[in-house]
């Protein structure tokens, strides 16, 4: 609100008990970007007032004080506030011309692209798809069934690997190219002919090439697993 009433020519000073808003302001404001405000709670607030402090052409300077005297007239005046039978607009639109929009994959966590929301697109059936499966499996094997969250923040565990997280968050997106994947109508005839296995003649999707390909080796690799499971227990 002071961003928006003080002349946008001149130095703006603004004190506040307030580290967090201080940092989100300052310091997290280019991270937030990056990442589209996803996961950042009033982020559509945070995203104006950004906004507005850009479109300002004097100098903002944020300074952090002890939440006593100086916030009583603050107080004050939001008690008063509160008590109006009629709020006071707040504009939260963005000038197309300040608006950072979307995010940057390149900065994107795992985390940050779980969380984002997606159109129900081909991959998004695949990956609904495969957790289905995993819930299904987890129940049959523990008689238990973990919730879409727990799959996805166990595949994060810290006694996983890097390279293997991110093995397993690509398998269950179905984001590598295997089986059906080849079969796209572009395709040449014989890119098209990978989809297939060539031992089994079966669609050659990771779940064939992990646990249902009879092709000699895949025994020894998970007999070579599962010792390597017992000896982490």
């Amino acid at each position: 609100l002071a961003a928006e009433l003080a002349n946008p020519d001149v130095e703006l000073k603004i004190e506040t008990d307030s580290k967090y808003v201080i940092q989100i302001l300052t310091t997290k404001k280019n991270q937030m970007e990056d990442n589209g405000y996803i996961g950042v709670s009033n982020g559509t607030l945070i995203k104006s007032t950004i906004a507005s402090l850009r479109s300002r052409k004097g100098k903002t300077l944020f300074k952090w004080v002890k939440g006593q005297e100086r916030n009583k007239k603050a107080t004050e005046m939001a008690g008063k506030a509160l008590d109006r039978n009629k709020a006071s607009p707040i504009h939260l639109s963005v000038p197309p011309t300040l608006l950072a929009t979307g995010a940057k994959l390149s900065t994107m966590t795992q985390a940050h692209q779980e969380k984002a929301p997606k159109p129900m697109t081909a991959m998004k059936q695949r990956t609904n798809r495969n957790i289905l499966n995993i819930k299904d499996t987890t129940q049959q094997q523990f008689d238990y069934i973990p919730t879409e969250e727990k799959i996805w923040k166990s595949i994060r565990h810290k006694d996983i690997e890097r390279k293997t997280r991110y093995f397993l968050w690509m398998a269950i997106h179905d984001a590598y190219m295997t089986g059906t994947h080849w079969l796209r109508p572009n395709f040449k005839p014989e890119l098209q002919e990978r989809a297939y296995c060539s031992h089994c003649d079966e669609f050659e999707d990771l779940n064939h090439i992990l646990t249902k390909c009879d092709t000699p080796g895949q025994k020894t690799v998970w007999d070579m697993a599962q010792k390597l499971w017992e000896r982490k227990e």
